[in-house]
C-alpha cells in the first residue's frame, strides 16, 4: 500500500518516533521511507546572496548530520 513514505524530522522525540513508526510500516509493505529536514537560514544569510559554501558552512550542519544519523540508525532495525 505504502510505497515510500516521506518524514520531515527535527531534533524533537516526536520526530524519532515518527520514524519508528514509519519504519514499521515500511518493513510490513515493502516500501521505503524518506527522511528529510527544512532549514530557516539565519538572518545575516537571507540579507546576503547565498551560495552553496555559505549554507554548508553553518553551525547547524553538525545538529542535522546527527539528526540524520539517529534516523538511519533507527529505521536500520527494520531493515
Amino acid at each position: 500500500m505504502y510505497k515510500n513514505i516521506l518524514i520531515p524530522i527535527d531534533d524533537q522525540e516526536q520526530s524519532y518516533c515518527a520514524i519508528n513508526v514509519a519504519g514499521m510500516m515500511a518493513s510490513c509493505q515493502g516500501g521505503s521511507v524518506t527522511l528529510f529536514h527544512v532549514r530557516r537560514p539565519p538572518q545575516e544569510v537571507v540579507t546576503d546572496i547565498v551560495t552553496e559554501d555559505k549554507l554548508f558552512s553553518l553551525p547547524l550542519k553538525e545538529q542535522e548530520s546527527r539528526m540524520f544519523a539517529r534516523g538511519r540508525d533507527i529505521l536500520k532495525g527494520y531493515g
